[in-house]
């Protein structure tokens, strides 16, 4: 279990450049479907997501960013809004921290019909569980390794051999 605001936002971080491509909140679990092959392959080559669910999840909204600079965010409080279930382009994560002992995530939305093309992402939540497609649960210290593998092999693919 990941427990702390710092390490709930540092799960985001960790899956950056990753879609969400499923959530939904049951009984106060906020359930989230990431789909981030880089780092999913590195399990098992037939994976391709991971799953975080925030328990206790609550005070939820998502301030949006308007497709049109004229027109004032919005407010979405309703995780079918936030997440539209029948879009083809799910949300990318970006980035996250906390802010006012709130979870910010910053999402980005390519899909041009939404009027947003992202926003942020803001709740709050207890702890938090990360599973892989086997259901196999990670500490924070799994993931924090995991993503610094990925990105060493990456930085040294770049470099010229001698």
């Amino acid at each position: 279990m990941i427990v702390g605001n710092e390490n709930i936002a540092g799960i985001f971080n960790i899956f950056h450049d990753g879609a969400i491509s499923r959530a939904d909140l049951i009984d106060e679990v906020l359930r989230l479907e990431i789909e981030i092959s880089y780092l999913a392959e590195r399990i098992d080559p037939s994976y391709t997501r991971f799953i975080a669910a925030f328990q206790n999840a609550r005070d939820i909204e998502f301030s949006t960013w308007p497709r049109d600079r004229s027109a004032e965010p919005r407010k979405l409080t309703s995780i079918l809004d936030i997440f539209v279930p029948e879009i083809e382009s799910a949300p990318e994560i970006l980035s996250a921290e906390v802010e006012d002992d709130r979870i910010a995530a910053v999402l980005s939305q390519d899909f041009q019909a939404c009027d947003f093309s992202g926003g942020y992402l803001r709740f709050r939540a207890d702890s938090a569980i990360v599973s892989d497609e086997s259901g196999r649960l990670y500490t924070m210290l799994e993931l924090e390794e995991l993503c610094a593998g990925y990105w060493d092999e990456w930085e040294q693919s770049k470099t010229p051999s001698g």
